[in-house]
């Protein structure tokens, strides 16, 4: 099974209000947003599988914050990068420079938050690359 580290790309069609669990009622602005997670448990990248399951309406349950802005019908999911064998989760969170949610995502750390939120596309993609290339990790994009 493949472990890693996995970043989410999605886009918010909609400005909205979402509760999210214990952090209670979060406003959300319309635009993009990056989720950087960990996949180092027994399922590896299959837990990319699962949040695609929530997002298309196959799964209900809420399990970690990232699902209930997947559960949302505003939510879309643009791409997905794959970085194998690297626990870089946390580092990739501090390093990007988009707008904080804060403590999103990051009951089990000690991170501001792992959720980001960019205006457009193209201010995420080139946050995201430049990041990236800062840790020489290999990863790929689907």
């Amino acid at each position: 099974m493949e472990k890693g580290t996995y970043i989410l790309v999605l886009n918010l069609e909609d400005s909205c209000n979402i509760t999210v669990g214990s952090l209670g009622t979060i406003s959300f602005e319309k635009g993009f947003y990056t989720y950087i997670g960990s996949a180092f448990g027994p399922g590896g990248f299959k837990r990319i599988d699962r949040h695609r399951e929530v997002l298309n309406g196959e799964n209900n349950k809420r399990h970690w914050h990232i699902d209930y802005i997947n559960g949302n019908n505003h939510s879309e999911l643009t791409g997905v990068y794959r970085i194998p064998g690297e626990k870089i989760e946390c580092s990739l969170a501090q390093k990007l420079s988009g707008k904080s949610i804060g403590k999103f995502g990051c009951s089990d750390c000690n991170c501001g938050s792992h959720l980001m939120f960019y205006e457009d596309l193209e201010s995420l993609e080139e946050d995201l690359e430049k990041v990236l290339e800062s840790t020489s990790a290999k990863y790929s994009i689907s």
